[in-house]
């Protein structure tokens, strides 16, 4: 199948001046690729207005390769503060450019999947190929739909999409709320590689056992305000006579110096480490010695980082009604809070602190159960499978 994958974010190993974002939708397309596919990937990049005045910056197209994912970078667009989309003559500028690349090319798509849909508004329906079009909602969308608010201009927004893919169930509310008469839904989750949660990496690890004093505790992510970490510090602060703990913040951000003012304003020096930004790998291995991940965000799309946690035999807590919700549930596979309740947050860590050690394991077990049907394979080929029946359907239409 020939895939036309279109995206406001996607990684740039070569590129590091640009605004990086989570490889989500690369490891989808990295696993179609390996089982036969050909991927087109246009990654139309919103270069924000200061870089007008920055002589580096490149507006331009390239084109590179990927783990065998062919990717277009289309830099010929700003990204207009305030705006929910392109403005109309960006709509029909990037429309024209993408047009003549794939007759260029000679690329004639299967099926065209926008991911960021709303942004897409006006790009997509512009595209001068026949094939069906699937839309996949992130946050950001559903933060547009809400905004919008008006049944009429969502509905005709996805009239033109035959399938409706949501990186979560939360987004997937949000989205029928205003617009439930479309049939072709589906979960578009993300998945782990299959080496991160063999049995002989998974181990069952005991709370507070006679070679370890203390609990430790792990946050893996950017340091920006909406990741809440300042909340997970209270909230330490609160249990810190009654739990003897370390946390350890793997990351860097904005956030990073109001993050250590608040560690030295609460007394926390010698019980909190910032190890700054990590390897992927350097970070599995400090989960791996850990017994609890914390990560309360919101608002999160989804979190892959819950599940590379859950795959190294860490307990977590995570954020209720945000995108981790229904994968974890509540006191079963892990533990939900509400993201901005120091409270509720600092009683769940005492509560798993006293956890008797068979309670521990059942959850632990029913952690690794749940992270062993997501592998990155698994989800990318039932995110193709679903493609596949949409495209099947428009075929016999």
């Amino acid at each position: 199948m020939k895939i036309l994958l279109l995206t406001t974010l996607y990684p740039e190993e070569t590129r590091p001046d640009l605004r990086q974002d989570t490889k989500a939708i690369h490891y989808f397309a990295r696993q179609w690729v390996k089982d036969g596919h050909e991927v087109l990937v246009i990654h139309i990049y919103l270069h924000p207005l200061r870089d007008l005045f920055h002589r580096k910056k490149k507006f331009g197209i390239s084109l590179s390769i990927n783990e065998g994912v062919k990717v277009v970078l289309l830099e010929k667009q700003l990204m207009i503060p305030h705006a929910r989309r392109l403005l109309r003559f960006q709509q029909k500028a990037t429309s024209t450019i993408i047009n003549r690349f794939l007759s260029k090319e000679f690329f004639s798509p299967d099926v065209l999947i926008a991911h960021f849909p709303t942004f897409l508004t006006g790009v997509v329906d512009r595209i001068d190929i026949k094939c069906p079009r699937i839309a996949v909602l992130h946050y950001a969308d559903a933060k547009t739909l809400k905004k919008i608010n008006d049944r009429k201009k969502i509905k005709e927004m996805f009239s033109k999409y035959n399938g409706i893919g949501f990186r979560g169930k939360h987004i997937q509310k949000v989205y029928q709320k205003y617009e439930s008469g479309h049939k072709n839904f589906f979960m578009v989750y993300s998945g782990v590689p299959p080496n991160f949660i063999t049995q002989e990496n998974y181990k069952y690890k005991t709370i507070q056992d006679k070679s370890q004093e203390f609990l430790k505790i792990v946050y893996v992510g950017n340091l920006i305000p909406l990741k809440n970490v300042d909340i997970t510090i209270k909230a330490l602060h609160k249990v810190a006579k009654d739990v003897d703990f370390k946390f350890t913040i793997i990351g860097d951000g904005p956030e990073l110096k109001n993050l250590k003012m608040l560690v030295s304003k609460l007394g926390l020096e010698e019980r909190v480490t910032f190890t700054g930004k990590l390897t992927r790998d350097q970070a599995l291995s400090i989960m791996r010695e850990s017994d609890l991940f914390i990560m309360v965000s919101s608002p999160e799309t989804f979190g892959l980082v819950y599940l590379e946690a859950m795959s190294q035999g860490c307990i977590v807590i995570g954020s209720k009604g945000e995108g981790i919700d229904g994968i974890i549930k509540d006191g079963y596979n892990g533990f939900l809070v509400s993201p901005h309740n120091q409270e509720e947050l600092a009683q769940k860590i005492y509560l798993i602190s006293n956890m008797e050690e068979e309670r521990k394991k059942t959850v632990l077990k029913n952690a690794y159960n749940t992270v062993s049907r997501m592998t990155d394979k698994d989800m990318a080929e039932k995110y193709i499978e679903r493609i596949t029946e949409i495209v099947n359907m428009y075929s016999g239409e």
